[in-house]
């Protein structure tokens, strides 16, 4: 029984350690100009819209009737491809 109120009398402090840590980031992020976004991170949050207007483009040009599953099998079937072209050309497997 102890031993819980002791968690819970230190529950507080820890509380105001995690806020003054975060407090200390988010100075840290305001003196340096902002956050630092990596070429990584925008590919990651552009990859859905470039897969859907790609898809977009391939109902207009080609088959209106595609779906999102026909997208995913050629872009699934692109990377069996690439791989495969990868490990022809430079013997170098990409995954």
């Amino acid at each position: 029984m102890k031993a819980s109120l002791a968690a819970l009398a230190a529950a507080p402090s820890n509380l105001l350690f995690a806020l003054a840590s975060h407090a200390d980031e988010a100075a840290a992020v305001d003196a340096g100009g902002g956050f630092k976004v990596t070429p990584l991170e925008i590919l990651i949050v552009m990859a859905p819209v470039a897969f859907y207007a790609l898809l977009s483009a391939y109902r207009s040009l080609v088959n209106p009737k595609a779906s999102i599953g026909d997208g995913l099998f050629i872009v699934a079937a692109l990377v069996i491809v690439a791989n495969v072209v990868s490990i022809l050309a430079f013997h170098k497997r990409i995954y």
